[in-house]
């Protein structure tokens, strides 16, 4: 059954739907600053993706050195677990003071406290201070909150036939931009400039977006949505259960994104290891190929569930990306070819639309008051997920390694998709119900 029903429309209300997309949606305010912020973000963070390890690596070897050592790989991911582990904690927290004071004020503390962190790096990789170096991630993981803020400044803005399209357009640009940008100028800046360069240029880029959001964007939550109470039962890791379990069709639909994104983050954890062991490729290659998976994440994700989906229905064009996720994974752990490979993995980043699309059901079961609740809530259960998932997915592929089947982390990720799959077909039926029909953009 195609449950997300065929959108009929004229070429006079194609245009008219175009216009509200590009304004936010019959709502008020615009979506330029809810993105914009997003990906300046998102770039301060995926910037030191190649220039961390090295840092680690530094402050973990006695004589100093970059070079990779056992020590250097236990603290990056000793700092990983740590900057998860706080966000997962404190995600919920300002989520729900959102609902209260508004979205614009933690923006600011998330863009200010991504600054400060990186800054610590530098400094205590100088000096081999490692509780500063603790600090420092302490305090990246206790405001980052930008994502779920984000969403839900979409989510203030958008109305409901065009919420699925404006998280498409948040979630594409957001990482696909941040991949393509960020990827790209922190592999070219730690080559040529070094690891100590690259932080102090994310910790510029998350002051720019301090000063630039606070100048000019404007608050999308309006003061007749601002929640009286916040519900502070709820407003931790354990009470954000509480709230994504509060119905089946939220409960259904988190599990089937959960396992989506365990199957990413398996392959986001060990992109690089993998390529380099299995096809020999460099850093500078590898870092092509993951600005081409942000094209490709970026133009599906924006525009799949805005023209896609509208024909095929919400639930049909969800599986079809499901089957790919599960398909591609498969392909790339067996594959030998670099060739196969990178068709595979940008097949990959294709089915990575489902997420907006599974994000924008979960949404939709948010009230007036507590959208911010909800989408923080969804953003700590992600981050447990990713602790969980980027140490086992790590793990495995390393008993793999031992058992000459490297790629045996990838067959996990099929499966997970395929589980995903199945918890969305239990799901599927009760979506008309939640679902605004959605005009067809001509």
């Amino acid at each position: 059954m195609n449950i997300g029903l065929r959108r009929k429309g004229t070429v006079e209300e194609g245009m008219k739907n175009q216009v509200q997309h590009l304004r936010g949606g019959a709502k008020k305010g615009s979506i330029f600053w809810p993105v914009t912020t997003c990906v300046m973000y998102l770039v301060s963070t995926t910037v030191t993706s190649p220039a961390m390890p090295s840092m680690a690596n530094r402050i973990a070897n006695k004589d100093g050195s970059s070079a990779v050592s056992p020590e250097g790989v236990e603290l990056y991911g000793t700092l990983t677990t740590i900057d998860l582990v706080f966000t997962s904690m404190f995600t919920k927290v300002w989520g729900s003071l959102s609902d209260k004071y508004g979205r614009k004020p933690f923006m600011l503390l998330s863009s200010a406290g991504v600054a400060l962190g990186w800054l610590t790096v530098v400094r205590s990789t100088a000096t081999h201070n490692m509780p500063l170096l603790y600090a420092g991630r302490i305090l990246d993981g206790i405001t980052s909150c930008m994502q779920p803020l984000c969403q839900s400044a979409v989510k203030d803005i958008s109305s409901p036939e065009d919420l699925e399209g404006n998280f498409g357009i948040l979630q594409g640009t957001a990482w696909g931009g941040s991949f393509i940008i960020g990827g790209i100028a922190g592999g070219i800046l730690t080559r040529t400039r070094g690891p100590d360069y690259v932080m102090y240029f994310a910790a510029a880029v998350a002051a720019i977006n301090v000063v630039a959001t606070g100048l000019f964007a404007p608050e999308t939550l309006e003061e007749t949505h601002h929640s009286k109470q916040i519900n502070w039962a709820e407003a931790n890791p354990v009470g954000a259960v509480t709230v994504l379990v509060r119905d089946r069709v939220t409960l259904l639909a988190t599990g089937s994104l959960l396992l989506v994104w365990t199957c990413l983050n398996g392959l986001q954890t060990n992109f690089f290891s993998y390529i380099e062991l299995r096809y020999k490729w460099g850093r500078m290659e590898s870092a092509i190929l993951l600005a081409w998976i942000g094209v490709v994440l970026s133009a599906s994700q924006s525009l799949c569930p805005k023209y896609v989906s509208p024909r095929l229905g919400t639930g049909t064009t969800v599986k079809l990306f499901m089957v790919l996720l599960i398909i591609s994974s498969v392909v790339m752990a067996l594959t030998t070819s670099a060739l196969v490979f990178t068709v595979a993995v940008l097949f990959f980043a294709l089915g990575c639309a489902c997420v907006p699309m599974l994000t924008s059901i979960i949404a939709s079961r948010a009230g007036e008051h507590d959208a911010g609740s909800l989408l923080s809530a969804l953003e700590t259960a992600s981050m447990i997920q990713k602790v969980m998932a980027c140490k086992g997915m790590a793990g495995l592929m390393a008993l793999g390694m031992r058992q000459q089947t490297p790629g045996l982390f990838l067959l996990l990720c099929s499966l997970c998709a395929s589980l995903a799959l199945l918890l969305f077909r239990v799901v599927e039926p009760d979506l008309p119900a939640v679902l605004q029909p959605c005009k067809l953009v001509d």
